[in-house]
């Protein structure tokens, strides 16, 4: 997922007009990117487990990952809204915000208490794994998306 923000990131660099919004665009959807890696490398805490420094730092980053992500969707939206052939992926990528803006509060509200210092629990907690899985199928189901309509048009551009 690193590799594709990256991808996505320099794609719509070269196939949108420039601008001040596309070139914030790409720089968020390289912060979430790094926010991946770094994610990855500090695993988080166990339920029910003290909060520890790397669980911390890895909260952190999924802050950073999703918080900039979330930003891009609105702030693209934008952009292909402006834009002919990516018109359509206006309302596409504003929907999605917007859900994954909820499942963000979701999945914050249903992280275990150990990641906030042994809070209580969200009320959704027993629904922690799922809600995270949707998260990241939403989220990362659009870099696919808009990866396969750059795909298309590099396709219709060789012709």
């Amino acid at each position: 997922m690193v590799f594709a923000s990256s991808q996505i990131a320099a794609g719509l660099r070269r196939g949108l007009a420039d601008g001040p919004a596309v070139r914030v665009s790409v720089v968020l959807l390289s912060l979430s990117g790094l926010g991946l890696v770094i994610a990855g490398l500090f695993p988080t805490d166990l339920a029910g487990q003290p909060s520890t420094a790397h669980g911390e730092v890895h909260f952190a980053a999924s802050l950073l990952t999703f918080g900039t992500l979330l930003a891009a969707f609105f702030l693209i939206a934008r952009v292909f809204g402006q834009d002919v052939q990516w018109a359509r992926y206006a309302r596409y990528s504003t929907a999605l915000g917007i859900i994954v803006g909820a499942l963000c509060v979701a999945a914050t509200a249903a992280t275990p208490a150990a990641t906030f210092n042994n809070f209580h629990a969200g009320p959704l907690a027993p629904w922690t794994g799922l809600v995270q899985r949707a998260l990241f199928l939403v989220a990362f189901g659009w870099i696919a998306v808009i990866g396969f309509k750059l795909l298309r048009l590099r396709s219709l551009e060789s012709r």
